[in-house]
């Protein structure tokens, strides 16, 4: 009854995003180095183009791309700091791996698994994880964590888990053996190797996560409820609670952690943003001054937290806030997104833009200063409010959201150069937030499949 009753005014506050008017970002400079093609941001209504697998493949022909290999690529070379074992790769969610990564869109398998259009997948021990089964809108369906063979697809066993509400664009999180879930209103310890649930956590709210999956760092699992307004920390070892922490409005992002500190993010009319103490739950600073909503989750590098925000009448922004204090460091305008900020190579990525209703483009920003270093035409369509960027040997991999009318599912899948955001490969299918283990890309395209690159 309680879900029945949430999933309308969810629709509402869809309706209200994905109707409102994209508006103008500013400040931008106009040269072909930061507008790939010199395009800007439509002042007026967007429409999506319509654009076809030879249209891009046209566009990837014509477009200057450096195909200079950063490193040289071997499968089976990555090292444990390399590991991507947590949503955005770590519990900072930095989004970058340091090892090689793919120079062209060979497709090493796909597994058609029915997984979940916008997740985004994890790694250990020779598997890769990740949800799957149909979701519907009504709350019916089956939903399943997978694990594949990594290097095979092959799936390997599947552990029923409650359906996530309104569809989903989390991870599950693994750590020493156990892979973690965070889908409707309970968490989730799973034995990594035989699909074995350890313990369940159902929030004491009876509130269920949204988009906001687990995260586990020093012993402890932080998730949260989204409509309750509550972030959670568990014991690793039992799933018992440890504290509760409210936030204002909803607790939709996945928690951040860095140097015994949980970075957390809430909205409601505007964007909140939360230091609070791992050991004790109790808040370290918060911010409250941005002016759109923080629904995506946080990255933590450095003395900086980087957040971004979901406009639900015009664009969106990309800010950076002091780790010590929250204050603003810097700000600049992007589209509308719900994406997690990548930060590599002294930059941090992001994407942002809502199918048919605002523009598509991925940005590079100067991680310290806030300047702009390029963003993507947004004739390419690259990009998407619900995906998160990968970063790895000099490349971005990011998908394109697709043009079918459904949310949260994507059908392209882009690797840019880092440096200059040039086109490096396209591919017509995946682009779900991509993740980046051993060499190879992996990602979720609309259809269902999982696709493994390199």
């Amino acid at each position: 009854m309680r879900k029945k009753m949430v999933l309308p005014i969810l629709a509402a506050l869809m309706v209200l995003a994905l109707c409102a008017p994209a508006v103008a970002a500013g400040g931008y400079p106009q040269n072909g180095q930061f507008l790939v093609g010199g395009s800007q941001i439509p002042t007026e209504g967007y429409q999506a183009p319509t654009l076809t697998p030879a249209d891009y493949e046209a566009m990837y022909q014509a477009v200057p791309r450096d195909l200079t290999a950063v490193g040289s690529r071997q499968v089976g070379t990555s090292s444990p700091s390399d590991s991507w074992e947590q949503f955005a790769k770590d519990a900072q969610h930095t989004g970058f791996a340091t090892g090689d990564a793919p120079d062209t869109n060979t497709l090493a398998w796909s597994a058609d698994i029915k997984a979940l259009g916008a997740s985004s997948t994890v790694f250990a021990d020779g598997k890769i994880f990740v949800y799957n089964g149909y979701v519907g809108f009504d709350g019916s369906g089956d939903t399943n964590l997978s694990a594949l063979d990594e290097y095979t697809g092959q799936v390997l066993w599947n552990t029923s888990i409650p359906q996530p509400d309104w569809g989903s664009w989390s991870s599950p999180a693994y750590h020493n053996s156990f892979v973690y879930t965070s889908t409707a209103n309970e968490t989730k310890k799973i034995d990594a190797s035989n699909g074995t649930v350890i313990w369940t956590f159902s929030n004491p709210s009876g509130s269920s996560s949204c988009n906001g999956g687990p995260a586990i760092a020093d012993g402890l699992v932080f998730c949260s409820d989204w409509d309750g307004g509550h972030y959670y920390c568990l014991y690793e070892e039992n799933g018992t609670i440890k504290w509760t922490f409210n936030v204002v409005g909803y607790a939709q992002g996945t928690p951040a952690y860095d140097n015994g500190a949980v970075y957390l993010t809430s909205w409601s009319s505007g964007g909140h943003v939360y230091a609070v103490n791992a050991e004790t739950g109790t808040q370290i600073w918060h911010n409250g001054t941005l002016a759109q909503n923080c629904c995506g989750s946080a990255s933590v590098a450095g003395n900086l937290v980087y957040v971004t925000t979901y406009n639900f009448g015009g664009d969106g922004e990309i800010a950076a806030l002091s780790k010590a204090i929250g204050e603003i460091v810097w700000q600049q305008p992007i589209q509308r997104t719900d994406s997690t900020p990548a930060i590599a190579y002294g930059n941090v990525y992001v994407t942002g833009g809502c199918e048919d209703f605002s523009p598509h483009q991925t940005y590079c920003f100067d991680a310290l200063t806030g300047t702009p270093i390029w963003a993507t035409n947004t004739t390419y369509n690259i990009g998407g409010w619900t995906c998160s960027v990968a970063v790895a040997d000099g490349k971005v991999y990011v998908g394109g959201e697709s043009s079918n009318g459904t949310l949260f599912n994507y059908d392209r899948t882009f690797a840019l150069n880092a440096s200059t955001g040039n086109i490096v490969w396209y591919y017509p299918q995946g682009g779900a937030t991509p993740s980046i283990h051993d060499g190879r890309v992996f990602t979720v395209g609309n259809n269902g499949a999982l696709y493994a690159f390199g």
